[in-house]
């Protein structure tokens, strides 16, 4: 866990990190997510108590891009009625759980 050094950002790996530890430490679960033969799936599934689910997709602070493909996969499952949010700083990820503390899932971060 470093610093990119041509930008002084945390690298994604960190704030995904972050994530993880956060959740699992509330009682929840964050599991990886990999579809083989689905393209831009979130890279993470929160699984919280009472049932709350929302999707994660980390990328890094600034330059982190959004593909198509990701986009598109967000309007799929927020059309499923499922919650997709792109992280990409520590302070989004303490907001999400915040209100998940709360029992809530956020509108947006």
């Amino acid at each position: 866990m470093g610093w990119n050094s041509r930008n002084n950002q945390t690298p994604e790996k960190e704030i995904e990190s972050y994530l993880v530890s956060r959740i699992t430490d509330l009682g929840g679960m964050c599991p990886k997510w990999t579809s083989p033969g689905t393209k831009g799936v979130p890279d993470r599934i929160v699984f919280m108590p009472e049932g709350l689910v929302v999707f994660v997709e980390l990328k890094r602070e600034k330059g982190g891009r959004i593909s198509p493909m990701q986009k598109w996969r967000e309007k799929q499952l927020s059309s499923l009625g499922q919650k997709v949010f792109f992280i990409h700083t520590r302070e989004q990820v303490d907001m999400l759980v915040s209100d998940l503390m709360k029992g809530q899932i956020p509108n947006e971060l």
